[in-house]
């Protein structure tokens, strides 16, 4: 009789946890730096200073005193 491998020896499931600690790195530092980068291009954009304008000349709202 032939010596095989058997089929949970074939490449599948075989150390899968080798790179999960390198996901998980990789997603935090996406989800630490998400925010970031959203407020820089909201900066960027002009996002928020067109949102105030328009509240304050549509809707005669006095601005936001800091």
């Amino acid at each position: 009789m032939t010596h095989m491998q058997t089929a949970g020896d074939v490449r599948r499931r075989d150390h899968d946890a080798e790179g999960l600690f390198a996901f998980i790195a990789v997603r935090l530092e996406i989800a630490l730096l998400f925010p970031v980068l959203v407020k820089r291009l909201f900066d960027i954009l002009g996002v928020v200073c067109l949102f105030h304008y328009f509240q304050v000349a549509v809707f005669r709202l006095k601005p936001a005193t800091r």
